[in-house]
């Protein structure tokens, strides 16, 4: 009988063992199941999405209420665990359909999500327009659902010269740079002061065309050198330091930064036909086109070779997201098949309505936000920072919109530029 029960504790162990190994080192999940509210039941599917190359751990729902598809998306940790829904509040009437899911541990990532012509739209957009829907609200419970998590923060915590930084919206793991006439500000809870000031040119720079951003690096060429450029200045945003890359090459500055890819910024000389890649990592410059090997360009994650002429003449950048698409004025695709989103970007009036839909159903758009501008947006795993106005703004499924930095100086010069990194 000892010799039994040791063999089934060791079964146990060794079965234990591997649904541990199975959750940690496999694909994830895709599993169904129901739960109630009241009268309603609903249908859920759950997606994990784990251990893929390229992709993002995240989960992806389905819940099915009454005929209605309620489809979203998060990367929200929640240690690979599944029916991680674990209640749904539901309200229901002639105009919308709404529904707040609730996860372990009383986690809410969501604001209330309301179904409004087939397009979800969140309760703080909502808030005031519908009374029955407002009186759902403020009878969840008070303990787990709070509106204000969604309102923004604007208490102004560090400004110098025309900006102003507000700290308690900033991300912990997130840095910002913000350009300005002598250099950039680097932005982050983690640097010593919030907001640190670079000066690397002696005098205002208001139109520069050779600088770009790699990986967590900021690249600029010497704008106080006078007939051709004679280095670069780099700086570690993460790491706050600034370094230089001394040229080997004779650029003049009738160049254009074409873009980053894989930790190198591209540029092409449009006086000498050249194209150079800059790596800054390795603090090296090297030709990498010319008219006879014709000049590197990149598209939606493919290289190939155009003519001198073409880029002569067109000045292309490169094309990292773009998606043609005829009713949209904008739509882009960041991440992959099974983690990744579409955004939707269309003029109404003076502002630009702001969509997305998941990539495992790109049918179901949710409304995030509106802009002034679609120029200056950048994709942060599932953030979403853009510049509205004299405004750099985010959007996050947990926080809704909240306003990081403003600066007075936009409104005169669109060249300053601001960039979002994470660790």
């Amino acid at each position: 009988m000892k010799k039994l029960f040791i063999l089934l504790v060791f079964l146990f162990v060794i079965y234990f063992l591997f649904q541990i190994s199975f959750s940690y080192f496999g694909k994830g999940h895709e599993i169904y199941y129901q739960l109630y509210d009241n009268e309603y039941q609903f249908e859920i599917k759950e997606t994990f999405v784990s251990n893929y190359e390229k992709e993002k751990d995240s989960y992806y729902f389905e819940v099915s209420v009454n005929d209605k598809v309620f489809s979203f998306q998060t990367m929200h940790n929640f240690h690979k665990s599944s029916y991680i829904i674990k209640e749904i509040k539901y309200y229901h009437d002639e105009e919308y359909s709404c529904l707040l899911p609730i996860f372990v541990n009383d986690t809410i990532i969501y604001d209330v999500m309301c179904l409004e012509n087939n397009k979800l739209i969140y309760y703080r957009d909502l808030s005031k327009t519908n009374s029955d829907l407002d009186n759902f609200v403020d009878n969840l419970d008070s303990s787990l659902y709070h509106k204000e998590i969604w309102e923004d923060r604007l208490e102004k915590t560090d400004a110098t010269g025309s900006i102003t930084v507000y700290a308690k919206n900033l991300i912990r793991n997130h840095h910002l740079v913000a350009t300005n006439y002598r250099g950039l500000y680097t932005i982050s809870k983690t640097n010593p002061d919030i907001l640190i000031n670079y000066t690397m040119f002696i005098n205002d720079i208001y139109q520069r065309n050779i600088e770009g951003y790699t990986k967590n690096y900021y690249v600029i060429a010497n704008y106080d050198a006078i007939d051709t450029i004679n280095k670069f200045y780099i700086v570690d945003i993460k790491e706050n330091k600034q370094e230089v890359i001394n040229n080997y090459y004779d650029f003049s500055f009738n160049s254009y930064i074409q873009g980053s890819v894989d930790g190198s910024m591209y540029l092409y000389d449009l006086d000498s036909d050249t194209q150079y890649q800059i790596d800054a990592e390795k603090k090296d410059i090297l030709e990498v086109g010319n008219k006879n090997t014709k000049i590197r360009f990149y598209e939606n994650g493919k290289w190939k070779r155009l003519s001198v002429d073409e880029v002569r003449k067109n000045k292309p950048v490169f094309i990292y997201h773009a998606i043609d698409n005829d009713n949209f004025d904008r739509v882009d695709k960041f991440g992959h098949i099974l983690s990744g989103y579409y955004y939707y970007y269309k003029k109404e009036g003076t502002k630009y309505k702001a969509y997305r839909s998941n990539v495992q159903n790109p049918d179901i758009m949710t409304y995030l936000f509106e802009t002034s501008s679609i120029d200056d947006i950048i994709y942060l795993d599932d953030y979403v920072y853009y510049r509205d106005g004299n405004n750099v703004n985010y959007y996050h499924d947990s926080k809704g919109v909240k306003r990081v930095l403003n600066d007075t100086e936009y409104e005169f010069n669109k060249s300053l530029s601001f960039n979002a990194i994470s660790n």
